[in-house]
């Protein structure tokens, strides 16, 4: 089952996965215990930061736009879908 498929699968069957899971999946990076999240991120935080300014602004870009033309030509589309879901469940008012 590739990536696509196995996030439509979880997507539509609710399953929670355990963190340890998510690793083995690809999902996330890194499983920290709770105590160690916050100074990790300030590592990560710290590292990015001492990269050069301008390949940082230009990488988030070039990470970003994708996602943000899926927004644009979808938004619309995912509200009516929502919208007409969310129906399914709000009883009809009395006539």
């Amino acid at each position: 089952m590739g990536n696509g498929e196995r996030g439509r699968y979880f997507l539509l069957t609710g399953q929670k996965i355990s963190a340890h899971e998510a690793l083995a999946l690809g999902v996330v990076n890194e499983v920290l215990p709770r105590d160690r999240v916050l100074p990790r991120a300030w590592e990560l935080a710290e590292e990015i930061a001492r990269r050069p300014t301008l390949a940082i602004r230009y990488a988030r870009v070039a990470m970003t736009q994708t996602l943000k033309r899926m927004m644009l030509d979808y938004l619309g589309y995912g509200l009516a879908l929502e919208g007409l879901a969310a129906g399914q469940h709000w009883p009809a008012p009395p006539r």
